[in-house]
């Protein structure tokens, strides 16, 4: 019989595959649990319960879909975007922007369907959104209660010796002898397919040349002047009688699908008959889409390769990543100059794929989902290998990444997690550092699915907003909250109340009608309770109260294994005489359903129990074969989970 003590010293792998139990050779193993769900691992090592979703507001129609957009405009000034039902509202420190006594809100052109596919980046106060359904727009911020969201006012002039085309007109101005002046112009008037190429005003210095109508075009009048000359180049304003398209390229049903902005260039990727071009602005000018010679001049380049790569996303970082449906791509340019009309190198890198889920930032990295769904990648750039690698990052938790993760945040503060939407309305997250070669997954469960999520930063750490479809009373309901990691807030949709004096009775709940709850008043666990009417009434007057939906945080240990003259205790039975669970700042445990002690004798029966750190043992389990060691926190408190120490006897 061997005797040892096993110890877990931390769960920094977090919960991994069923595929995995008989893989006791890997540190992995070793290091992860079997279940954590309401729980994750911290880069320390430790595993601690999540905190509760505070309540913030109901969906302007709980019926319809929805999408969150963080914009981050300060480390003081961010708001989290509700767009839903037609209209775009905002939320800022946890409720939402009011005027006159009611949200305030603006209408926005995108449908229920069209909103997982809407993309957008920032530059201070205004955000651009596309969606290829529509021209590219400008959210722009100037109040809490002023904001405006318009098509974007892109300029595109016509350039000496270069074609200008739009959806009416197309023409190339040839440079004369002597360089073009400002203020030279042209008119063409005539109608569609008559025009004659004609001169210059002012100058006699070139011609504009091939000048056709298209699309039926009526008689128009067109003035071309020239607003910009130097040595090499000159640029041109064009205005027309008729209105139409600004450029032939983007129009209705052939909008870009994706956007980013990358060394001074907004880019824009990827329409309905160019699924593999991309568009870059002008250096520090991004609504300027002139194309030309210059190193400062917008841009336009499409990926050449062997198959369908219809662009899906583009990611900023180290180069511009440009992810398609087929694989992964880097845009450089050259070392002094960055990517220009003259130096620019599209290059694959991985072949993998990409879904609609939008990539996010860790560290150097930036992690995306593989096109099947079911598989979390992060590029990152191999000095030995010179070229980006997207290794996967979800192997050892492919059970739960599986059933397939459709949206994504990353909150750097206080836990340094991602968070991850699975379709079945799961909350997954991940602490990945790679520094530390630390990636950790576990799984989150509430009384209604998880739908939509968005980071942003508020009082110097960042704040998870989420939407929770639940059903209250029979209804259908959905929720924006969020993660409280502020107050000791430990139930979810929860809700802080206050009064004057110590009272039994409370109102103001009528979002959670009908649910049973459990209350903490003056930090001390109450007996649950049921809404009704809006209100509860608790067993014992209290002053503060916090109350919301129960869940229950928990980790299952991995089955002891135990070298021993035959190798391995696998496949014999173990006997746990003794398990030490150390802990920090915590208030609740229960050790296969046994709850532990934490009043010490001579405390207060009716006041709250003080968090404990220290050893929690309990003995005598008996002899196993295949049970395991499970872990839970019954109660909404504090819950640390520092190291496990298994007294183990194998009897092969």
């Amino acid at each position: 019989m061997a005797r040892v003590k096993q110890v877990i010293t931390d769960f920094t792998t977090g919960e991994i595959s069923p595929k995995m139990i008989a893989r006791t050779d890997l540190e992995s193993y070793k290091h992860g649990a079997k279940e954590m769900k309401n729980a994750y691992p911290l880069p320390h090592g430790a595993a601690t319960s999540r905190r509760g979703t505070q309540f913030v507001a109901e969906l302007r129609n709980s019926s319809k879909p929805s999408r969150l957009i963080p914009f981050i405009y300060s480390r003081t000034l961010s708001y989290c975007l509700v767009i839903n039902d037609g209209y775009l509202r905002f939320v800022r420190n946890g409720q939402y922007i009011l005027s006159g006594g009611t949200p305030y809100e603006i209408a926005v052109p995108y449908t229920d369907s069209e909103l997982s596919t809407l993309r957008f980046t920032q530059v201070g106060t205004v955000m651009y959104f596309v969606h290829g359904n529509y021209p590219p727009k400008t959210l722009t911020r100037v109040s809490d209660t002023s904001w405006t969201l318009a098509d974007a006012a892109f300029t595109y002039y016509a350039v000496t010796d270069f074609w200008y085309e739009n959806y009416f007109i197309k023409f190339k101005i040839i440079s004369g002898t002597t360089a073009f002046k400002t203020g030279d112009n042209f008119t063409i008037a005539a109608t569609a397919g008559t025009v004659t190429d004609p001169t210059p005003t002012n100058t006699g210095n070139g011609t504009i040349a091939a000048v056709t109508f298209k699309n039926s075009a009526p008689t128009e009048t067109w003035t071309i002047t020239c607003v910009y000359a130097d040595s090499d180049r000159q640029e041109w304003s064009v205005v027309g009688s008729v209105s139409g398209t600004k450029i032939l390229t983007w129009h209705t049903g052939n909008y870009p699908k994706t956007i980013v902005f990358h060394e001074q260039r907004l880019y824009f990727g990827g329409t309905a008959m160019n699924p593999q071009t991309i568009w870059g602005s002008a250096i520090g000018e991004y609504t300027n889409f002139t194309q030309g010679a210059k190193d400062n001049n917008a841009l336009q380049f499409t990926i050449a390769s062997n198959q369908y790569d219809e662009l899906i996303h583009l990611s900023s970082a180290r180069y511009l990543l440009p992810l398609t449906y087929g694989g992964e791509f880097s845009m450089t340019g050259s070392s002094t100059t960055g990517i220009t009309p003259s130096t620019i190198r599209i290059a694959p890198q991985t072949y993998h794929g990409s879904n609609d889920c939008m990539p996010i930032k860790i560290g150097n990295e930036v992690i995306f989902v593989q096109r099947d769904n079911a598989k979390v990648r992060a590029i990152s750039y191999s000095v030995a290998e010179d070229v980006n690698q997207a290794p996967d990052i979800s192997v050892l938790a492919e059970h739960l990444v599986g059933p397939g993760v459709i949206e994504a945040a990353f909150a750097q503060s206080p836990d340094y997690l991602s968070w991850w939407i699975r379709q079945d309305g799961t909350l997954l997250s991940c602490v990945h550092m790679r520094d530390f070669n630390m990636t950790g997954w576990s799984s989150h469960s509430t009384e209604g699915n998880f739908e939509h999520l968005a980071v942003i930063p508020e009082s110097n750490q960042d704040t998870v907003y989420l939407v929770i479809e639940r059903t209250i009373n029979g209804n259908t309901k959905r929720y924006i909250e969020f993660f409280n990691y502020y107050d000791d807030v430990y139930t979810d949709c929860a809700i802080q109340l206050t009064a004057g004096s110590p009272t039994t009775t409370w109102t103001g709940l009528s979002h959670l009608e009908g649910k049973e709850v459990f209350p903490v008043g003056d930090g001390q666990v109450l007996p649950k309770v049921t809404v009704s009417s809006g209100q509860i009434t608790l067993s014992k007057a209290v002053s503060s109260l916090v109350v919301g939906i129960p869940y229950l945080p928990r980790i299952v240990l991995q089955h002891p294994n135990v070298p021993n003259e035959h190798g391995t205790s696998q496949g014999g039975k173990v006997n746990i005489s003794k398990i030490l669970i150390k802990v920090l700042n915590t208030t609740g445990l229960t050790i296969n359903n046994q709850e532990q002690p934490f009043r010490k004798f001579g405390d207060l029966t009716d006041s709250a129990i003080a968090p404990f750190t220290g050893d929690i043992a309990i003995a005598n389990l008996g002899w196993s074969s295949n049970e395991n060691t499970v872990l839970e926190q019954p109660y909404p408190l504090p819950w640390t989970i520092l190291s496990a120490v298994m007294f183990v006897n194998s009897n092969d």
